[in-house]
């Protein structure tokens, strides 16, 4: 009985492969187009994520990181591999096709190998099995149906792992949705919205470390709004940025005030040492500027009077009481540049160690105010309970905490506690859930308030600090809002000629009617300058003994 079931088996075994050589022909077809499909999906990947010319591998960096690209090319050399073991499979044994593809994994010209394997792979009519005789169509069947089988299969499945992996590293690394599928123009923005980020925070990191060559000089960023045309969102538009700072001569009288440099971001980041030597120059002699360099940079026109420290002006309650509304349009310029030069300086030292000890008020002649803050690590606090040391690298609860000061008027300290962080408002302990309330019933829940709550909160702070993944992010939760508030100050201080109106739609949701009132009662008595910097006359430029 065992013999004879051993027969039958037999028979069956011999019979399917009788029916594989005779089906050789329509196998090996169907092989192909197994094969032609997986290298139409490859094409497809190539196409978007490389194109005709590829990226330079420091965007391919970018984009996956360095673990990431390793493991991608290794995937895209064992695709190349495994692609020629199947060719030479697929043709007569003994032509040697083989070749040495791991060398030319790189993704730098690997677009060039899947041209070749598409272009080289056989047609049906030109399989030498067609024409192939009994013994050749036998031994295909014995040793090679099998093995194209499981390499094919093999094939298909690598194509889809690179697909797959190329796009959720991706993701990771922008940490945006994971599902959403990657296309070339999507790339091109990231690629050069890198190349943008990196240029200006090389530019202004080697500009930070070249002007501490020169102690004599000290160096504070203009936080003034920036001009037209120049706002973040705008940045694949805008040819070359700049970045405006104030410049005072430290051995000079106290009396001195400080000189306002334009400074344009260069590409060649060699020459911040020459700009920062021309700098110095130019305030030392006093204003003199050789016209061949405003390429490079400009001077703008000079203070009227010496700064105060706006982190004083605060505590002495400045901004309180009917000077309030006076205080609405310099509030606005202040926060909207603050916002804007932090987020564009995010990857420098510029922004580092961000307290309102650091910002200075500085009125100009045409009684226009400008802000400017001076990152100093060796600088002590005028105020040491400002911040706890452990919060000098976060940037964005620093940031949030320096909003909502200027956005209350009130100086605000923070106390970490071991579940959450509380607050001091001016002389009130408040939770960040009652902070955020105070802010919301001010100024309504959008522009400032949601500028804040996304600094202040924890999720945010733990994307870490690397601008080039979340510039994007960070404009449209943080500057954007600013920015719309700034814009609906300022339109409605133009249309009302400087006077708020009681009850204007426009602004129900940031001012309390009784501030306004309070706001025509004094510019009525004739105090309609915006700027609270012009009461001391006696502080110069950045003086903390002085201040203390």
């Amino acid at each position: 009985m065992g013999t004879l079931g051993f027969i039958v088996n037999t028979i069956s075994k011999v019979d399917e492969k009788i029916k594989d050589i005779h089906e050789c022909k329509s196998r090996l077809r169907s092989f192909h187009w197994q094969l032609e499909d997986a290298y139409l999906e490859l094409k497809v990947w190539h196409s978007i994520w490389i194109g005709k010319k590829a990226f330079p591998r420091e965007t391919y960096v970018h984009f996956w990181g360095i673990e990431g690209l390793d493991d991608i090319e290794s995937r895209v050399g064992g695709i190349t591999e495994l692609s020629d073991e199947i060719k030479v499979l697929l043709r007569q044994p003994g032509i040697n096709e083989t070749r040495k593809s791991l060398s030319h994994s790189d993704l730098k010209v690997w677009h060039h190998l899947i041209d070749r394997d598409v272009a080289e792979l056989p047609s049906c009519r030109e399989l030498d099995h067609r024409k192939a005789g009994l013994v050749h169509k036998i031994g295909f069947t014995l040793f090679r149906n099998a093995s194209l089988l499981e390499r094919i299969g093999r094939l298909k499945s690598h194509v889809e792992g690179l697909r797959d992996y190329a796009q959720y590293t991706f993701r990771l690394m922008q940490q945006t949705d994971p599902n959403q599928k990657v296309t070339t123009p999507e790339l091109r923005r990231t690629s050069d919205l890198n190349i943008f980020v990196d240029q200006i925070s090389i530019f202004a990191r080697l500009l930070y470390e070249s002007r501490l060559s020169s102690s004599r000089l000290e160096w504070a960023i203009e936080l003034g709004p920036p001009d037209a045309g120049y706002a973040l969102d705008l940045w694949s538009e805008v040819d070359r940025m700049y970045i405006d700072f104030m410049v005072r001569d430290t051995a000079l009288d106290v009396e001195t005030r400080a000189s306002r440099v334009r400074i344009s971001v260069e590409e060649k980041p060699t020459l911040t040492g020459f700009i920062v030597q021309r700098v110095h120059d130019v305030v030392l002699s006093h204003g003199e500027h050789i016209p061949e360099f405003n390429r490079l940079f400009s001077l703008l026109e000079k203070p009227a009077r010496r700064s105060r420290p706006l982190r004083k002006m605060l505590t002495e309650g400045v901004f309180s009481g009917k000077d309030r509304k006076s205080f609405e349009l310099e509030r606005a310029d202040l926060i909207y540049g603050l916002g804007h030069w932090m987020v564009l300086l995010w990857n420098t030292p510029w922004s580092r160690d961000l307290c309102t000890c650091g910002i200075r008020c500085t009125l100009l002649a045409d009684t226009h105010t400008r802000h400017s803050f001076s990152p100093n690590p060796q600088r002590s606090h005028r105020y040491p309970e400002c911040h706890p040391s452990k919060l000098a690298e976060n940037r964005f609860i620093l940031l949030g905490i320096a909003l909502a000061e200027i956005a209350l008027a009130l100086p605000i300290s923070v106390v970490l506690e071991q579940e959450d962080t509380t607050y001091v408002v001016g002389e009130e302990l408040v939770s960040q859930k009652r902070l955020l309330g105070m802010l919301r019933e001010r100024f309504g829940r959008n522009t400032i308030t949601k500028a804040i709550s996304y600094c202040l909160d924890p999720n945010t702070a733990n994307l870490g600090n690397s601008l080039a993944y979340h510039f994007e992010k960070y404009c449209q939760n943080v500057v954007s809002p600013l920015d719309t508030y700034y814009r609906t100050i300022s339109k409605h201080f133009q249309t009302s000629s400087g006077k708020l109106l009681s009850g204007s739609k426009d602004l129900s949701c940031y001012y309390d009617v009784n501030y306004d009132s309070d706001l025509s009662e004094n510019t009525e008595n004739g105090n309609e300058d915006s700027s609270c910097c012009n009461e001391d006359e006696d502080e110069a430029f950045s003086n903390d003994d002085e201040d203390a």
